[in-house]
């Protein structure tokens, strides 16, 4: 069990690093998202220049053909209408100018945002490296720690075998030990019965000797000796 917890907290760097790289890219996500509007935005004001420009081409048109008219009217007309022109054109030049510094700053903050894009990109490339190399790095050091897990177990094994063994011999010695010591037992018992039989015996020859010494003492002090049986 202790290598399986020792494993998983080797995991865990990778996957903070994963964390940290769906950041990014939800980052990256949501800047493409507001390039893309943005961009969206800029072709819509293109679009609204595009039309003020061709309003103002009929604005002109229309002028043209108020003047030709005035023209056949009279002068006093003529300067009305053209002074009225005037200002429209005046009012629609500032559109497109107000338009134009407009699209030139919203063009400028597209280009920023490009970069940081970029950035964010290049960054985000820089951490997939580097969560890479850890992640090898990572897999070296398991494949490691498997090989010396598996090393371990073996010489666990080999030393359990071993012992196993060994107290297996210590029960046959000791089994041994008290087999010898049992029959030492039965010799010394045997030798003291023998001591003691020995010991019956040679009290009893003491004491036919004795009786015998005594008979035969007894023949010699008698005067009729008989012989002694």
């Amino acid at each position: 069990m202790a290598p399986t917890s020792s494993l998983h907290a080797e995991r865990t760097p990778p996957l903070i690093a994963e964390r940290f790289a769906a950041a990014y890219e939800a980052q990256l996500r949501q800047l493409r998202r507001q390039a893309e509007e943005e961009q969206q935005a800029l072709q819509g004001e293109m679009e609204a220049l595009k039309q003020a420009a061709y309003n103002a081409q009929a604005a002109a048109a229309q002028h043209r053909a108020h003047v030709h008219m005035a023209c056949q009217v009279g002068p006093h007309f003529l300067q009305q209408d053209l002074g009225l022109r005037r200002q429209q054109l005046a009012a629609v030049t500032g559109e497109l100018r107000r338009l134009r510094a407009q699209s030139l700053v919203e063009q400028q903050r597209l280009k920023e945002e490009k970069a940081q894009l970029q950035q964010e990109q290049q960054r985000l490339a820089e951490l997939r490296s580097k969560v890479s190399s850890e992640g090898l790095q990572l897999r070296h050091a398991l494949q490691d720690a498997e090989q010396r897990l598996q090393y371990e177990e073996q010489v666990q094994r080999h030393l359990q075998e071993r012992l196993r063994k060994a107290l297996a011999e210590r029960d046959q010695e000791f089994h041994q030990v008290q087999e010898h010591q049992h029959r030492e037992q039965e010799a010394q018992a045997l030798r003291d019965a023998a001591r003691e039989k020995l010991r019956h015996q040679e009290e009893n020859t003491r004491q036919i000797l004795e009786e015998a010494e005594r008979h035969l003492q007894a023949d010699v002090m008698s005067p009729h000796v008989q012989p002694w049986s």
